[in-house]
C-alpha cells in the first residue's frame, strides 16, 4: 500500500513541476525584474515628474504674486496721491514715465509720512525714469576788433614764456632778444626781456629764459611763432617755459 502510493507521488511530481514551471515563466518578465519592482520603478518617475512640474509652478506662482505686490503698491501710491491733491498742493514732484517708447512729464505728489528719497528708489523700481539733466553751455567771452569804434578799451598784455637751450657758451642777451625779435616781427611787442639761466655744463651750452610781452589779441600767433623749429637755428631747444610758483 506505502509502495503505491509513493510511485503515485513521483509520477505525478514531473507534471506538478512543469505546470509550476509555465505559470513562473509567464507571470516573470523577460528582463528578469518582478511585476512589483516594476511598478515601484513607475512609481517614483512619475513622483519626479510630479515634483519638477510642481516646483515649476511655485516658480511661476511667487513671479506673478511679486509682479502683483508692485501693481498693488504702485495703485496704493497713486490713491495716495489722488486723496491728498487738495490737502497739499505745494508737494509736487515732475518725473518722466515711459510711454509707448516716449516720457511725458507726469505730476505727482509726495505721500504723507513718506521721505523723498523711498518714494524716488520705490518709483525705481517700478520702471519710472527720471528726467534728464540738461547740461548748461558757457559761452566763451568774445573780444572786440572793431578797428573804428567810438569807445575806446584798455588794452591787455600778455607775457609769453619760453626757454632756449643748447645755444653756443658765448651767446650773449641782446644776441638773442635780436633774434626773438626777428621772429615775431609782425607783431606788435610791447619788450622782449632774456635771462640767462645756469647750466649745468657752462662751457658745453647756455640756456636763457625768454619773455615777450604782446597785446593779448595776439598771445596765440606769438606763442606759434615762438615755438615753430623754423624760427630758430639748427640743434636749439625751445620749449614753454612756467615759472616757479615761489618765485
Amino acid at each position: 500500500m506505502a509502495t503505491r502510493s509513493r510511485k503515485a507521488e513521483n509520477s505525478s511530481a514531473p507534471q506538478l513541476r512543469n505546470e509550476y514551471d509555465t505559470c513562473e515563466c509567464e507571470s516573470s518578465p523577460s528582463v528578469g525584474v518582478t511585476q512589483e519592482e516594476l511598478e515601484n520603478i513607475v512609481a517614483k518617475a512619475v513622483a519626479a515628474a510630479i515634483s519638477v512640474v510642481r516646483d515649476e509652478f511655485d516658480s511661476r506662482l511667487r513671479s506673478v504674486e511679486q509682479r502683483l505686490s508692485t501693481i498693488e503698491r504702485r495703485l496704493d501710491q497713486l490713491n495716495d496721491v489722488r486723496n491728498s491733491s487738495d490737502v497739499n498742493p505745494a508737494a509736487r514732484v515732475y518725473v518722466a514715465v515711459p510711454i509707448s517708447d516716449t516720457s511725458a512729464v507726469q505730476r505727482i505728489n509726495v505721500p504723507s509720512g513718506m521721505s523723498f528719497s523711498a518714494l524716488a528708489s520705490d518709483l525705481q523700481h517700478t520702471g519710472v525714469k527720471e528726467l534728464p539733466k540738461v547740461k548748461k553751455v558757457v559761452r566763451p567771452p568774445v573780444v572786440g576788433r572793431a578797428p573804428n569804434s567810438k569807445l575806446k578799451s584798455v588794452a591787455t598784455v600778455r607775457e609769453v614764456n619760453i626757454f632756449v637751450s643748447r645755444l653756443h657758451p658765448s651767446t650773449v642777451a641782446n644776441e638773442l632778444r635780436d633774434c626773438v625779435s626777428e621772429v615775431v616781427s609782425g607783431l606788435p611787442v610791447e619788450s622782449v626781456d632774456c635771462v640767462k639761466l645756469n647750466s649745468k655744463f657752462e662751457d658745453l651750452y647756455s640756456s636763457y629764459h625768454v619773455s615777450v610781452r604782446v597785446n593779448s589779441v595776439n598771445f596765440s600767433t606769438a606763442i606759434e611763432l615762438l615755438n615753430a623749429p623754423e624760427s630758430w637755428p639748427c640743434g636749439a631747444l625751445v620749449c614753454r617755459y612756467f615759472k616757479p610758483k615761489n618765485g
